[in-house]
């Protein structure tokens, strides 16, 4: 063996080093990732159950009913720019907007807080409160229409994902409204 072999084999050991830190490395950050996404879904969840327990005519103390929609769109909001940074399942996410249009057409079992329903909840308060044109313009889409099918919700999930990879939002709008 000369020279010239074991260099190939030094350069050859070199590139598989490299290779095999590259692989574990990805590994790493596919496994911080899996770890950011199980906090994330905990964080949403925990929040939906405090402010759940703290509802008025749940739980004590009490807040206002405008306080609870509040809280309840704002983090909507919150979850939804978790959903566009890929640290929500989309079919996770999309159950939980299945529940606001269960909630919001008046197919939950529970139809009010407080004396608002679940719909002035969100046109008279969380349409307010939230400042995010991009966020109010998705939960209109996904509100638009009265079907009460978990599938037509995931369809309208994805739909939405695919225009605004290709940045045709307005195209959504558009066809939304039917214009």
């Amino acid at each position: 063996m000369g020279t010239s072999d074991i260099a190939a084999y030094a350069s050859m050991a070199s590139a598989m080093a490299a290779g095999l830190s590259a692989l574990f490395a990805i590994i790493g950050v596919a496994a911080m990732r899996t770890a950011k996404r199980a906090d994330t879904i905990a964080w949403c969840m925990k929040s939906y159950y405090e402010l759940q327990s703290v509802a008025p005519g749940v739980g004590v103390p009490a807040i206002s009913p405008q306080a609870f929609f509040q809280r309840l769109w704002g983090l909507q909001l919150t979850q939804y720019h978790f959903y566009k940074r890929g640290l929500l399942p989309a079919d996770l996410y999309g159950l939980w907007l299945w529940a606001r249009h269960r909630e919001i057409h008046g197919k939950a079992p529970e139809r009010d807080v407080g004396g608002i329903t679940f719909e002035q909840g969100w046109r008279e308060i969380g349409r307010t409160h939230v400042a995010d044109p991009d966020f109010i313009r998705f939960i209109e889409i996904v509100l638009a229409r009265k079907e009460d099918e978990k599938p037509e919700i995931m369809y309208r999930l994805r739909y939405f994902a695919i225009l605004e990879l290709s940045g045709a939002t307005e195209r959504l709008t558009r066809d939304s409204s039917g214009t």
